[in-house]
């Protein structure tokens, strides 16, 4: 295959013009210096964020078979389209991969605390002898967020596993992977619901439920989620959308309910308190990974 390096002269839609080199050929289109946030955008609010991921960007890398030359291939785009003055930055004859091997390749056996989370490749280790017993979890990647490897994530595990003692009924805000909610059944929660906004994440997320064989999860996007009242509410997403939530996780507490907002930096820690505090939550405790942190608190 051929690995060729595309400028355009100006912006242009990513997804418009990624369907075109599909369709002529390209076995795979990547994207360069687009106008695309991070899994967690330190300031994004909740009503752009949709609007701001993968617009527009200049520069691409498609991957082409062997056998088209990448001056045809854009003689052909520039017969189908407006785009006629594309330059080629470079171009790499790649060597035939196997991409799933590749893709696997870059996932790791994660342990955190007790909690093993793995692929569905990967096998779980034989018990130690002396050592307390780890708590098998599989996730398999996909379009939800969470494998484990974020910080936020870790310090959401972390947290449920100081957390839980058996028995609550918790609720995961911004559910992605489901691994919160995992966790917490595999931890002791008697019942968890997930919301999640995106269609495919929810998809995902049931994968992972069934890969772990458990029964008492369920996942809603926002409207459809039930009214209820919440042992355990955790939210690892963004700060504009938990300060949005306030309220909401306000009517889904009682005095006692914990709760824990993660997917922030931590200097937006003390704002996020000072919004939930206004609606009955007390906070104890900061936990932090890099800039990462996550806020813990009580409804009082």
């Amino acid at each position: 295959m051929i690995s060729v390096m595309l400028e355009f002269p100006h912006p242009v839609q990513v997804q418009v013009v990624s369907e075109w080199f599909m369709s002529l050929g390209a076995c795979a289109v990547e994207v360069f210096n687009s106008k695309v946030e991070t899994e967690y955008p330190q300031y994004t609010k909740a009503e752009e964020l949709n609007t701001s991921l993968w617009t527009s960007c200049r520069t691409f890398r498609v991957l082409l078979p062997h056998d088209v030359s990448p001056e045809d291939f854009l003689m052909s785009l520039a017969s189908v389209s407006k785009w006629n003055q594309i330059k080629i930055l470079n171009k790499v004859v790649v060597e035939e991969t196997d991409w799933v091997e590749r893709v696997r390749d870059n996932f790791r056996p994660i342990t955190i605390g007790r909690l093993y989370v793995r692929c569905p490749w990967h096998l779980f280790p034989e018990p130690s002898r002396g050592k307390n017993e780890l708590v098998d979890m599989i996730i398999h990647p996909g379009m939800g967020f969470g494998t484990g490897e974020h910080a936020t994530t870790r310090l959401c595990l972390r947290w449920l596993q100081r957390t839980i003692q058996g028995g609550e009924k918790l609720l995961d805000y911004g559910s992605g992977s489901g691994i919160l909610c995992i966790a917490a059944s595999q931890l002791g929660c008697e019942l968890c619901h997930g919301v999640e906004i995106d269609l495919d994440s929810i998809r995902n997320a049931e994968e992972n439920k069934s890969l772990n064989g458990i029964s008492n999860i369920s996942f809603f996007q926002p409207m459809e989620a039930p009214s209820f009242c919440y042992d355990i509410i955790i939210a690892n997403i963004l700060f504009h959308p938990l300060v949005d939530l306030a309220e909401k996780f306000s009517q889904c507490s009682r005095i006692g309910t914990r709760i824990a907002l993660s997917g922030i930096l931590y200097d937006q820690a003390e704002i996020l308190k000072e919004t939930y505090e206004d609606v009955g939550f007390r906070f104890e405790d900061t936990m932090i990974e890099n800039e990462w942190c996550l806020i813990t608190g009580t409804k009082i």
